[in-house]
């Protein structure tokens, strides 16, 4: 998540993380780039607490929300940060490990969803391929996203991509 919050700016960057490579091998444009690159300020700005909140949840995500703002989109310095909001180093990390956590698992959701949206599944991008590797990848893919929803789907294509691994050469 880090280096996505990073790459805001960098579409070739972008296209090759890991959390979000899948959306650009539907279609790597500049249209793909920019609905990413809203999507993730869109989680970002979902850190902010609501105003007029004050619970104790309320005050770690407002934390959350102003170290990724200024840290990992506004690149200032730790000291400047750390200063600005009156932590001390321990309570940075911890307050933006949660952050970078939360966001992660957010545009883990939006890739999900972005597939089931878009009416692309990874099983049409999977028959696309003609290497057996990346085929295989793409149902490895599915799998993990079906893990939490659909067990047995997952399971299904699992096994599928090892049946697909196992016929090649020197397997």
């Amino acid at each position: 998540m880090r280096r996505l919050l990073h790459d805001l700016e960098d579409p070739v960057a972008m296209s090759r993380n890991r959390l979000v490579r899948d959306l650009f091998e539907l279609a790597n444009d500049g249209a793909t780039f920019a609905r990413v690159r809203a999507a993730v300020l869109e989680a970002v700005e979902m850190l902010r607490p609501v105003n007029g909140a004050h619970s104790d949840i309320a005050v770690h995500r407002g934390r959350q929300y102003e170290i990724v703002r200024c840290y990992d989109l506004g690149s200032e310095s730790m000291t400047d940060v750390l200063h600005a909001l009156c932590i001390e180093r321990s309570q940075f990390y911890r307050e933006r490990a949660c952050a970078l956590e939360w966001l992660c698992e957010w545009m883990q959701r939006y890739v999900k969803a972005s597939f089931h949206e878009h009416g692309t599944t990874l099983s049409q991008l999977a028959r696309l391929r003609d290497d057996p590797v990346e085929r295989a990848r793409c149902l490895l893919r599915m799998a993990e996203i079906h893990v939490d929803s659909d067990r047995n789907e997952a399971r299904a294509r699992a096994e599928e991509a090892v049946r697909l691994l196992k016929i090649l050469p020197g397997a």
